[in-house]
């Protein structure tokens, strides 16, 4: 522990010397030379009132920027209380508990955080070395989530979640990929300059990850498979790997879109498909914030409203969510001035069963498809008599994909607006249902997915 030294001496600015650690996780110790600063308008007029706290070597362990204003206005003296530090570590846990309050960047947050593990991992080792009694070390509680849920409140990310999703961006600008290095870049820059959230610029990385990934593994020398991936066994349909949101397509080239994003339900929830649950959703990135979500959403609609032909259709799949026991419907979305689609029908889906992931009161059963088109639609004169409530089983349970369609559904969307000629797109294919329906009933199809492996196993075409 440190003890105070009662007495507060004066010192010369220039004599005091700062702690190479603050240049190093702050990098702002210059301060603005304008006149008008209200900081050093302060210090010009009142002078440092909090002392500065040093060691005994006169090395500053709190007040930087006082003594650099100090500094630039021409005081003589600051007040100053000498502390003695028993060890390093302490002097570098108060040299971070002194910036608590501070405006701080991520970036900065980050260095703070850095330090911070290293003073956990070494005190770890200390106790390491002094206890025998335990049947878990103190070194594997450094490495789990206590220590990383202490660090986190420290520097204030508040929660061991959200420092690890900075820690990726942070730690992805030293990948081996120069495309995951140059977005890790960028994204740390947008959120330094809070122009983006941490769990939007976390999503950037892990897809750039991905992508790197698929990329490797397209020079591995199963070609015969890899080349798989960008075909079929029909020949009425292709698959591509892709982002939805990116599509390589071009211009007005697809007449019917048959879709459904994921629902923004959350990665560790998604356990539909399998008996264990998985990390990352369904592929895309399935944790946002909510007003990010719904802005992807719109995202999404604007690419394919630009890849559709005039009087093409989208039928668009999904679900009334409850989060926090509040409804979060898709019309708040979809009737924005943002969608450029026409909302021509709300359709009922009457699942018959629940994937339940918030309690309620009433399990919900149902989820909603909405009939959207480019302009005026282009359908048949003769319409397939359906009701706007389709009674459906939901997804099967135990498949590749954690929410696969059940194969009416876009059978019955293509039947309702197809004509000869048309093509048909699944810009987040999943499992290629709708390639599947549109093949069986005469359309050519594009299935698109980030996720190569969902297009290596749909095994269109094969018996």
């Amino acid at each position: 522990m440190a003890s105070d030294v009662e007495e507060i001496e004066r010192r010369r600015p220039e004599s005091l010397e700062p702690h190479p650690k603050n240049e190093e996780i702050y990098g702002d110790r210059e301060l603005e030379s304008d006149e008008d600063s209200p900081f050093l308008e302060s210090i010009r007029e009142n002078g440092v009132l909090t002392p500065i706290i040093v060691d005994q070597n006169d090395q500053i362990i709190s007040g930087h920027r006082r003594v650099e204003a100090a500094k630039q206005v021409g005081l003589e003296t600051v007040p100053v209380k000498v502390r003695e530090f028993e060890s390093d570590l302490t002097r570098l846990e108060l040299l971070i508990h002194s910036n608590r309050q501070r405006s701080k960047t991520v970036s900065q947050k980050l260095r703070e955080a850095e330090t911070l593990e290293q003073v956990e991992r070494r005190r770890a080792k200390e106790r390491q070395g002094t206890r025998t009694d335990t049947s878990r070390s103190s070194e594997q509680e450094d490495e789990g989530g206590l220590t990383r849920d202490k660090v986190a409140e420290k520097v204030g990310f508040g929660s061991g979640t959200t420092y690890h999703r900075a820690k990726t961006v942070w730690d992805a600008r030293e990948s081996d990929d120069p495309t995951v290095s140059t977005v890790a870049e960028q994204q740390l820059e947008k959120l330094d300059a809070e122009e983006q959230s941490i769990s939007a610029a976390y999503a950037e990385v892990k897809e750039a990850e991905r992508r790197a990934q698929d990329e490797s593994d397209e020079s591995d020398e199963n070609s015969e498979k890899t080349e798989s991936a960008s075909t079929s066994a029909d020949p009425r349909v292709t698959l591509l790997q892709g982002d939805a949101g990116a599509l390589p397509l071009p211009d007005e080239s697809v007449d019917i879109i048959v879709t459904s994003p994921p629902y923004n339900l959350g990665h560790e929830r998604w356990a539909m498909g399998w008996r264990s649950l998985r990390e990352e959703g369904v592929g895309y990135y399935d944790d946002r914030p909510e007003d990010e979500y719904q802005e992807w959403q719109q995202e999404l609609l604007s690419e394919w409203h630009r890849v559709a032909v005039d009087g093409a259709s989208l039928f668009y799949v999904h679900k009334v969510r409850i989060d926090g026991g509040e409804v979060i419907h898709p019309v708040e979305w979809l009737r924005s001035p943002a969608n450029p689609w026409a909302v021509r029908q709300e359709i009922i889906w009457n699942r018959k069963a629940t994937h339940n992931h918030e309690p309620t009161l009433f399990r919900p059963h149902d989820a909603r498809i909405y009939w959207m088109t480019k302009g005026t639609p282009d359908v048949p004169e003769d319409g397939i008599d359906l009701a706007s409530i389709w009674d459906v089983y939901g997804p099967r349970p135990d498949t590749e994909h954690p929410a696969p369609f059940p194969e009416e559904i876009p059978r019955c969307c293509i039947e309702a607006v197809g004509t000869d000629g048309d093509l048909v797109l699944d810009p987040m294919g999943g499992s290629m249902t709708t390639c599947r329906a549109a093949s069986e009933l005469g359309y050519d199809s594009i299935g698109i997915d980030l996720d190569r492996e969902y297009i290596l196993s749909s095994c269109i075409g094969e018996e």
